[in-house]
């Protein structure tokens, strides 16, 4: 569905996180090879209870990133909470962590269609990332993908002090191309953090629901798609 007029529009920017990474694929993928290079460690343990103690743990941790706490510190909450959910020793915690975070960024996971999409649009548009995340991070699962020199500009929550769905964010993006929020779109699958803090400084909006999820009544995203590929007939 398409309520957008694209005769002024310039730039596109776009979440990273499965909006064009698959993070959930990629966490998943993570935690396997961990289990396979440490079976010791997690004998006894199967593989889908590790995954599940790791997703609870996430949705646990979601609310301490709503309440302001800094990216590095509920990630080793996390990793922490997830193995004693698991019931893994709290020793292997430190060893986990770096692992973790070693692996799960470079393992190549890209949201249907990513790279294509990408490669279409920078044929006529800037492009952009805006990401609620740490740089170093966010740029290895770019490279991964192949698609890190499709874009023109990088704003990165940990630089700029400011998460979405905050305003300050989303103007330093616009600052950082010197363009009006008329002529700015942005891309992402959480309607909260993605299109209501877009909507919030007058950004056009496409919000990636790949899940069907169901959309708050008083907001009406321009753009609702279920595939990234969906952008190439709008665009």
């Amino acid at each position: 569905m398409s309520l957008l007029d694209v005769k002024d529009l310039n730039v596109i920017f776009f979440d990273v996180d499965d909006t064009l990474y698959d993070q959930r694929t990629s966490y998943k993928r993570t935690l396997l090879e961990i289990m396979g290079v440490y079976n010791g460690v997690f004998h006894g343990i199967q593989e889908e209870e590790l995954i599940k103690a790791f997703e609870l743990a996430d949705r646990e941790c979601y609310q301490e990133f709503k309440d302001g706490v800094p990216i590095e510190k509920i990630r080793w909450n996390r990793s922490e909470h997830t193995l004693k959910l698991a019931g893994v020793d709290e020793d292997f915690v430190e060893m986990f962590h770096q692992e973790f975070y070693r692996i799960y960024p470079s393992i190549k996971t890209e949201i249907k269609d990513a790279g294509k999409v990408i490669d279409h649009l920078k044929t006529k548009y800037l492009l952009g990332i805006l990401t609620n995340s740490s740089k170093d991070i966010q740029l290895t699962k770019l490279r991964t993908l192949g698609i890190m020199d499709y874009f023109d500009t990088f704003v990165f929550s940990e630089e700029i002090g400011s998460r979405k769905p905050d305003k300050e964010i989303f103007l330093e993006a616009l600052n950082r191309v010197d363009e009006i929020p008329e002529n700015c779109l942005y891309v992402g699958d959480s309607f909260t953090s993605d299109i209501i803090g877009a909507e919030k400084v007058g950004m056009m909006t496409c919000w990636l629901n790949i899940d069907g999820e169901k959309k708050p009544a008083n907001i009406e995203p321009d753009i609702e798609i279920v595939e990234l590929s969906e952008l190439l007939d709008i665009l």
